[in-house]
């Protein structure tokens, strides 16, 4: 077997892995499941289908910065991820699901912990949020569904900016240059104070 027939094996059996455990995901939300039951079963996914390649590249219920008293569901090398049971209220996303994302990345902007992505999932809806990205909060146009199993593979590849690199845990010493971009992002974040950004809705 050639090397190209031999990563095009490859690829046929990720894409049948990927098939399988989405279909987890879909069943998760759709029956209602709980937070915690999505987080296992997006884990499995990002682990057997080699999003990731070792599960030590997984954490649970850490702290998004230096010394902070909250904890984000999951960090995937480079990015943090949080579950809801559903993301969608009246029909919209809800607000204080996207502005505890924001806070989540932006305080690992300040420990500079090489956090890249956020991402706000149900295991139906996705929505992605990037360091880099000007606006705050994530537009609702940037949400993504992956609610039939034969979409696996488009998930799987949605996720593959994950496997680019690994974060930095550790707070690591900001450069002088970079202050005021940091604080540009911190200007962005939203025009009300934490204490008065909306709260989620109970689910």
């Amino acid at each position: 077997m050639n090397i190209r027939s031999t990563e095009q094996a490859l690829l046929d059996e990720h894409n049948r892995t990927s098939v399988e455990y989405s279909q987890r995901l879909i069943e998760c939300h759709a029956y209602g499941r709980s937070e915690n039951d999505i987080r296992s079963a997006f884990r499995d996914f990002v682990v057997r289908t080699n999003v990731i390649e070792e599960e030590s590249d997984i954490r649970t219920e850490a702290p998004p910065g230096t010394d902070s008293v909250r904890r984000v569901d999951l960090i995937v090398r480079n990015t943090y991820v949080e579950f809801k049971r559903n993301l969608i209220v009246s029909g919209q996303i809800d607000s204080a699901y996207t502005h505890q994302l924001d806070e989540y990345l932006l305080e690992a902007v300040q420990s500079g912990f090489g956090i890249q992505n956020g991402i706000l999932t149900d295991g139906k809806h996705y929505l992605k949020r990037s360091i880099g990205d000007h606006i705050l909060p994530v537009p609702q146009s940037r949400m993504v569904v992956f609610d039939q199993p034969g979409q696996g593979p488009r998930l799987r590849e949605y996720l593959n900016d994950i496997r680019h690199r690994r974060a930095r845990h550790r707070p690591q010493p900001s450069h002088p240059h970079q202050a005021p971009r940091h604080r540009q992002r911190l200007a962005q974040a939203g025009d009300c104070a934490p204490q008065e950004r909306p709260r989620p809705t109970p689910r």
